[in-house]
């Protein structure tokens, strides 16, 4: 009996792991007519058409998802999330419908850094090359940083894609949360990321400090000294990270 239990388990597991996962042939959307301009800011995780791969451009992956050739997966999702396939592209894409009011009016994305380059498109619009996409690892720059690229609304329903490359990067994909909001909203989000990100910095840098100057009056206690200068590092790399990812507004 535990034999026949343990194998049957063994078969979920496994049928759970490498079974297909379900095919689209209509475009997966994120409902939010019923939203107010002030106010709006809503992330984009959920169901999103994905293909494996493939570069597409939103013309072509709405095409391909007509025919059956997309998946539906949950954002955030990597590229390597299944255990037997390994694949360094792919195209993700979903739509989102606003109201009329909307029409005319800026929204933008605020797009934490991916272990990946992508092209951002809005409808069949380039509005984001994040690194670059070419086939050689050898020549490809990869630009890990946030983004809150922009556009203009000019209807109701709007296609977003994602082409993504994630090159030998095992976390690649659409890996993080992305957001979309007003202009107003989305800065003033990315403003206060940014203040808590130099608080942070400032307290370690201030711990370091402190520490250090416990070892100056303290010289046989050597732990101040490890101490302070872990923090003294671990300082110095966030604000080497947040000079790189800090972006002009």
């Amino acid at each position: 009996m535990k034999k026949w239990f343990v194998s049957l388990l063994s078969f979920c597991i496994l049928f759970m792991t490498y079974a297909p996962m379900s095919f689209a042939t209509t475009m997966t959307t994120h409902d939010f007519r019923h939203s107010n301009y002030d106010t709006f800011y809503e992330n984009l995780n959920g169901n999103w058409n994905f293909i494996r791969g493939e570069l597409f451009d939103p013309q072509d992956m709405k095409e391909e998802i007509k025919l059956g050739n997309s998946d539906i997966v949950k954002v955030p999702y990597m590229l390597n999330q299944r255990l037997n396939i390994d694949s360094d592209r792919a195209t993700y894409s979903t739509t989102i419908k606003v109201p009329e009011s909307f029409v005319g009016r800026y929204l933008k994305f605020y797009i934490p850094f991916q272990y990946s380059s992508y092209n951002l498109y809005v409808n069949n619009v380039l509005i984001k090359e994040n690194g670059s996409l070419l086939k050689s690892n050898k020549t490809a720059v990869q630009q890990m940083k946030p983004q809150i690229p922009g556009f203009r609304v000019d209807q109701t329903t709007l296609q977003i894609t994602f082409q993504m490359i994630s090159f030998e990067n095992v976390s690649g994909g659409l890996r993080k949360s992305i957001s979309i909001g007003n202009e107003q909203i989305i800065v003033k989000k990315q403003q206060q990321y940014e203040f808590w990100q130099v608080f942070l910095i400032g307290c370690i840098t201030l711990t370091a400090c402190i520490s250090l100057l416990f070892y100056a009056f303290r010289r046989k206690q050597k732990e101040f000294l490890a101490y302070g200068m872990f923090c003294a590092v671990t300082s110095l790399w966030g604000f080497l990270q947040t000079i790189i990812y800090i972006q002009p507004f």
